[in-house]
């Protein structure tokens, strides 16, 4: 992992503990509590199949991952990647990025 790699990881955990009130997004218990893993989940699993159905943009993207407390979380806040809910986040996450990449060309 590149440094630039972890410093976006370490940038998206600092955001989820802000949007989520430093609560894991499963069971609610405190993120910032002596002995807790806070972990970044993908909702989205991060498999090798599902890196090639939707791409490292959105199975990577901050709207596919949630801060959780441990491995039993995460497991409960994955989604079954053959799902509809799956199918319909990564739409929302990709016209997003369309959306984002339509307007960085608008203002170059």
């Amino acid at each position: 992992m590149t440094d630039r790699e972890q410093w976006t990881i370490n940038e998206t955990k600092i955001h989820k503990l802000i949007s989520q009130h430093c609560r894991c997004a499963h069971c609610g218990n405190p993120l910032l509590r002596p002995g807790a893993q806070a972990q970044l989940a993908h909702l989205i699993p991060q498999r090798r199949w599902t890196l090639r159905k939707w791409g490292r943009e959105i199975i990577h993207h901050p709207e596919n991952t949630v801060l959780v407390c441990c491995l039993e979380c995460n497991a409960a806040v994955q989604l079954d990647p053959e799902s509809v809910d799956a199918a319909v986040l990564a739409a929302r996450i990709g016209l997003d990025l369309e959306k984002s990449c339509a307007d960085r060309r608008c203002k170059a």
